[in-house]
């Protein structure tokens, strides 16, 4: 289990030093699953490999990526946001009445990518739909629950309070059907092979080393300025 976060740098917010830089590094991570760079040749000659009850399984085989941006695309939404009235622009939050501060507001994007997701499946709700009911609604919590579920961990709802992952809107049972969230994406009987993603802007090359001249001109030495902030 791994969080991979890219360098302020390689930010998709507008306005940010290198922001055309952001694609070319979510394909030059998905790519090194396949054992691929962003040029379409093999990074090792070897795949990485995991040791599962004694079968080796290449990365693709055994991993699941989501792919989120905090509010990147967000600036509209033609959707009133699950558990807010279209009149009065109130939301209420979660289901148990609480987060009304901070959930929910314009929906954010996320790819699953995995050799077990559903080829051209979109999930979520359609324009003019309001979760739950009509549709699958996930939120950030779902991917927590998605942990909690594939390492089998548990919630950390202690019996005190409801957190995200407890209330996250598509566990059951307001996804009929889903004993995880998440769970809609997945047919598991299938195994795809991994499809390279080419196109990128940059090498892979240059995510290793973006002092690289011909990559990132400039590059700073601290790029989110965390050294001085």
């Amino acid at each position: 289990m791994s969080w991979v976060i890219p360098d302020g740098y390689w930010s998709d917010h507008p306005g940010t030093k290198g922001a055309d830089g952001g694609p070319g590094w979510v394909a030059a991570i998905v790519n090194a699953v396949g054992n691929l760079d962003n040029d379409g040749n093999q990074l090792r000659q070897q795949p990485c490999t995991d040791n599962i009850n004694g079968t080796n399984y290449t990365y693709w085989q055994d991993t699941v990526i989501l792919i989120v941006w905090d509010d990147w695309g967000g600036f509209y939404d033609d959707v009133v946001p699950a558990n807010c009235s279209a009149g009065t622009g109130v939301c209420s939050g979660y289901l148990n009445g609480t987060g009304q501060q901070y959930v929910y507001g314009f929906r954010v994007p996320l790819m699953v990518v995995s050799a077990y997701a559903k080829q051209n499946y979109v999930s979520g709700p359609k324009s003019g739909a309001v979760c739950p009911g009509n549709s699958y609604c996930h939120d950030f919590g779902s991917i927590l629950n998605f942990i909690e579920h594939t390492f089998n961990l548990g919630t950390i709802n202690g019996g005190t309070y409801d957190y995200a992952d407890s209330e996250a809107m598509d566990a059951s049972p307001n996804c009929s059907g889903c004993t995880y969230s998440l769970a809609d994406f997945f047919d598991y009987t299938q195994q795809r092979a991994f499809t390279w993603i080419g196109g990128a802007n940059y090498p892979t090359s240059c995510y290793l080393d973006p002092t690289t001249s011909s990559c990132f001109p400039n590059w700073p030495s601290d790029p989110d300025n965390d050294g001085i902030e």
